[in-house]
């Protein structure tokens, strides 16, 4: 049996939130572009639920630790709906070239000036050097050819699955 209200748990659960999304925000500031992350944020949002529950638990905010199998759920999922927001901002393409015509007076920009702005090579750059600095990816050789490593490997197979399994023939 539960030893909290539901109104009670909801408020425990958009507190511990709020202060994971203080913490991510407030450590963002302080870390370098390269270690940012989803892993780091996924970090963080378990670190803040150990450490809020634990204190939740002892100070009496939580009836009891039962009251866990209903608070962790909850700010899991917010952290989920919170990661897909973050990731959209972070990574979307089309945000970027969105942001790239609001940012320009008069608003406007044509094809050339928005492959400028953004080009296509520039893209694919950062994205290959993010691959092998996370270890996905390996550049060898005097022409620099890349290679997949075993953990680009392992991955691709996945996106594969799951691209069979959902229908998506063309991803990215």
């Amino acid at each position: 049996m539960l030893d909290s209200t539901l109104g009670e748990l909801a408020g425990f659960v958009v507190s511990q939130f709020l202060l994971f999304y203080m913490a991510h925000f407030l450590i963002w500031r302080f870390i370098s572009v390269g270690k940012k992350g989803v892993f780091l944020i996924s970090f963080i949002a378990l670190l803040t639920f150990t450490i809020l529950s634990f204190l939740g638990i002892w100070h009496g905010w939580l009836g009891s630790s039962a009251d866990l199998w209903l608070a962790g759920p909850g700010f899991f999922l917010l952290v989920m709906l919170y990661l897909h927001f973050y990731t959209a901002i972070d990574r979307s393409v089309s945000l970027r070239l969105l942001g790239e015509l609001v940012r320009r007076h008069p608003p406007q920009l044509n094809f050339s000036e928005l492959q400028q702005v953004y080009a296509s090579e520039e893209m694919v750059a950062s994205r290959l050097q993010l691959l092998v600095q996370k270890g996905f990816l390996t550049q060898e050789g005097s022409q620099g050819f890349y290679y997949c490593s075993a953990k680009g490997r392992i991955l691709a197979r996945i996106t594969f699955c799951l691209q069979a399994l959902y229908g998506i023939k063309e991803a990215g």
